[in-house]
């Protein structure tokens, strides 16, 4: 039995009824029945290309690692040079500082960067699995198809709509 995540929060609770296993599975084998599978392919394969094409992040993360590395670089010189000749502290002390400040949101940047490649990269691959599951997919219900395409359910008292792991609903 499947019931609304939120049946018993609050003071008012939901008054949606419980939903069985047996009903979710046929709703999912009426989805699969209705869906046009090799459209989905062909369209899931144009986001798959959009998704993949990060190469200007890449050359962005490089470009970032690149001038990371130069102030790395002339911080190093900094210290170096205040270790062998008598300075202004408080002058070499801000020039430390900013050097240090730049380096940090220079990194803040390179793993922002790193983030967005690795969350396409993550998107790619589910797109993959669901691709890969809709090319073999009859209309029965298997745990494996059930777990590569649908990323939730809400049940409605007229029917049912499938979230799908490429982001898409489908009502049935």
């Amino acid at each position: 039995m499947w019931q609304c995540n939120g049946k018993y929060d609050g003071e008012k609770k939901c008054g949606t009824s419980t939903v069985t296993e047996e009903e979710i599975q046929k709703g999912f084998e009426r989805m699969l029945r209705q869906m046009d599978k090799q459209a989905q392919i062909v369209n899931l394969r144009e986001i798959y290309a959009d998704v993949m094409d990060y190469g200007d992040l890449e050359q962005e993360k490089e470009r970032l690692e690149a001038e990371r590395g130069g102030v790395s670089g002339s911080y190093e010189k900094e210290i170096s040079q205040n270790a062998r000749v008598a300075q202004d502290q408080a002058e070499y002390q801000k020039r430390a500082d900013e050097l240090a400040s730049e380096y940090g949101r220079l990194d803040v940047e390179v793993k922002t960067v790193e983030a967005e490649i690795q969350k396409r990269q993550l998107c790619g691959r589910r797109i993959e699995t669901l691709v890969a599951a809709l090319e073999t997919a009859g209309e029965d219900f298997t745990v494996n198809l059930w777990g590569s395409m649908v990323e939730k359910v809400t049940v409605f008292e007229d029917g049912m709509v499938f979230t799908l792991t490429s982001g898409e609903d489908v009502r049935v």
